[in-house]
């Protein structure tokens, strides 16, 4: 009887499916999201070297600082927030009058707040954990743009709602 042998160009879904045993080892060094739509193409080798020349991501995902208040994983809450973005985008976008509006303010707000956390991750891994991580640097380049990109809606839709409320008080006071 032959037996299985660990290959580099085995999907990690198929590791899994093989040796569920496999999925704690995943979950604790954090190699690859289980159950996530790209694990049937991810091999071992992409999944292990995931960071490439550049970075030390691994050191990032191990330290203290890779769980917020030491439960969730900052990248489970950096996917919430991506999601969350693009939910209200998606309401800014079809939503018509004062929820257009609502949700164009909400996406200023979460975005800045994400540039802010952002800065504050980006700090930490040079400077207290001595590391740096490719996909941290990436995600916060994304949010600045985002931030950026959100501006310009946000600040319309603050002038609309206060010149909005500056019209309904002149009309309520009016004699």
């Amino acid at each position: 009887m032959e037996h299985p042998r660990l290959m580099a160009d085995l999907s990690v879904a198929e590791m899994m499916e093989r040796w569920p045993q496999t999925i704690p080892f995943f979950f604790r060094y954090r190699m690859a999201c289980v159950g996530c739509p790209i694990a049937p193409f991810e091999t071992l080798v992409e999944v292990a070297a995931v960071c490439g020349p550049v970075g030390d991501c691994n050191t990032v995902q191990q330290s203290e600082y890779a769980r917020l208040f030491g439960l969730i994983p900052i990248g489970v809450l950096g996917l919430v927030g991506y999601a969350a973005i693009l939910t209200v985008w998606i309401v800014a976008r079809c939503g018509h009058g004062q929820l257009a509006g609502l949700a164009s303010l909400a996406l200023l707000a979460m975005t800045f707040f994400g540039t802010l956390f952002s800065i504050y991750l980006t700090f930490l891994e040079p400077f207290v954990i001595g590391a740096t991580c490719a996909w941290c640097l990436t995600s916060a380049v994304v949010m600045t743009m985002l931030l950026a990109l959100t501006v310009t809606p946000g600040k319309r839709a603050i002038s609309n709602l206060f010149h909005g409320r500056m019209q309904q008080t002149a009309l309520r006071d009016a004699p």
